[in-house]
């Protein structure tokens, strides 16, 4: 009996075992149908979790060597050219894309969400602090995360978010102060 015959128009994917539209697979010309074997969702799925690995991050180190050396290096040599690229990358740091990018950079590092996400947060907030509501500029505004999780809880102001961090998440402490200050209230 002899095998279906697939359409030149999809492709047989390795790793999820279904049968794609060939736009879903990414171009290799080392290949002779000229596509990868794995679909874009499942390669992609694999290069996020190869990186994650001591031989992904040699992997990419190494490929970042390779690059400044071929291509970076020669240009940095020369004081004009050095210049010229910090320079450029003095203007795009102060810029306003360059100020997202770096904060978008922190939040995804540090809390793991981007800055729409964040701005999206801010926003279901009403602009405002989830503690005491202060809408201000004059104050710095925190994204504010459970410690032992790491969950973003909400955005704080810079002094709701300082007594909570004193108070170190516990509730019990917040709830003593709080009738400390009940007590102390004439």
């Amino acid at each position: 009996m002899t095998e279906p015959s697939i359409p030149t128009d999809t492709k047989y994917c390795s790793a999820c075992k279904q049968i794609k539209p060939v736009d879903c697979f990414y171009r290799r010309r080392d290949r002779p149908c000229g596509h990868s074997a794995k679909c874009k969702t499942c390669r992609n799925a694999y290069h996020a979790s190869y990186i994650k690995t001591p031989k992904g991050q040699r992997s990419i180190k190494e490929s970042s060597r390779k690059y400044w050396l071929k291509y970076g290096k020669q240009y940095s040599q020369d004081p004009v050219k050095k210049a010229a690229m910090n320079a450029a990358a003095l203007r795009h740091s102060r810029s306003e894309k360059g100020i997202r990018a770096r904060r978008n950079r922190h939040l995804r590092a540090k809390y793991g969400i981007t800055l729409a996400e964040y701005e999206q947060l801010f926003k279901s907030q009403n602009q405002a602090c989830a503690i005491c509501g202060y809408q201000g500029t004059t104050r710095k505004f925190h994204l504010d995360h459970n410690h032992r999780t790491g969950n973003v809880r909400g955005i704080l102001c810079n002094p709701c978010n300082g007594a909570i961090g004193l108070m170190q998440d516990d509730t019990k402490r917040l709830q003593q102060a709080i009738e400390y200050l009940m007590s102390h209230a004439s």
